[in-house]
């Protein structure tokens, strides 16, 4: 746990970039449950991201709660699942790499908006985090929140079964009232969340584009000292024949350089996101700890 912390501490750190595009990308079926993706196929995307740069990937488990998997016909297989997603994590590379066990959203709501109770939402999030904490991941990374009452359960599921850094990720747009979530949320109850929590990291990714990033990366910092992880977009999506692709950004580096300067310490990709996208975060990573 100390040493994950004191990782990102002594200088800018890297995360990888998105997992479900690149298994599409790659061949995957995207009418079949991606968290059970052949096995060549991942372990071939996490070592891309390493040999780009990355010093964390994340485990191909976004959707591998029991309410998820259970949309798929594999609600009992959570254990066996995550267990074979930290799994493809490993001896990929010579270099020391972190381990991100990732937990996404349940699909569901909390009552009464929805049909689950607080405490199921707890426990639904404790099953996944106990497979991936007992698997050997280094740090649990929730993604993807869109409602502090499920951030909080998912905060909650992990705390109780595991000892490990987590980074709590919501995914904001912005309007005429700011940044937001789809469910109202704002930057500020996103933060006095995390800090109720006592977590050393806070985070945010999805949605947004690297040329939005760095503006939600500079609100979050007006409230906080934490540890940021920013993982933005690849750009905006366009269905093109059938496929979606994302638009290109131009001067994608100088985007990345004001994410950094706006107070991000670890900077991803999420959706759309490639190794190409990681190679040039972590060209400029580099430049940044070279300097420091």
């Amino acid at each position: 746990m100390e040493e994950v912390i004191k990782f990102i501490n002594s200088g800018i750190r890297v995360f990888d970039g998105g997992m479900g595009s690149m298994l599409i990308k790659l061949g995957h079926n995207s009418n079949e449950c991606p968290e059970t993706a052949d096995k060549e196929i991942v372990r071939k995307i996490h070592k891309a991201y390493l040999d780009a740069g990355a010093d964390f990937i994340t485990t191909n488990s976004f959707g591998a709660t029991r309410t998820k998997l259970s949309k798929w016909g594999k609600g009992d297989k959570v254990v066996e699942i995550n267990k074979r997603a930290v799994e493809n994590c490993r001896n990929l590379d010579g270099k020391k790499y972190f381990i991100a066990g990732g937990l996404g959203p349940t699909g569901e709501f909390v009552e009464p908006y929805g049909n689950l109770k607080y405490e199921e939402m707890v426990e639904v999030f404790a099953e996944q985090a106990k497979a991936l904490n007992d698997a050997g991941v280094d740090i649990l990374l929730i993604e993807t929140m869109t409602s502090l009452d499920e951030l909080k359960a998912a905060i909650e599921g992990c705390k109780n079964v595991s000892k490990l850094p987590i980074i709590p990720c919501m995914t904001f747009n912005k309007d005429t009232k700011g940044f937001r979530t789809i469910m109202g949320h704002n930057v500020e109850s996103f933060v006095n969340l995390v800090e109720e929590q006592k977590l050393e990291i806070i985070g945010t990714n999805c949605s947004l584009d690297p040329i939005v990033m760095p503006e939600l990366v500079a609100e979050i910092r007006k409230f906080t000292n934490k540890l940021l992880l920013a993982q933005p977009n690849a750009g905006a999506p366009q269905l093109v024949n059938g496929k979606t692709v994302y638009a290109k950004i131009d001067n994608l580096d100088s985007h990345i350089r004001k994410i950094i300067e706006n107070g991000a310490n670890i900077v991803g990709g999420c959706c759309g996101t490639d190794p190409d996208y990681i190679r040039v975060v972590s060209m400029i990573v580099k430049e940044y700890n070279k300097n420091k």
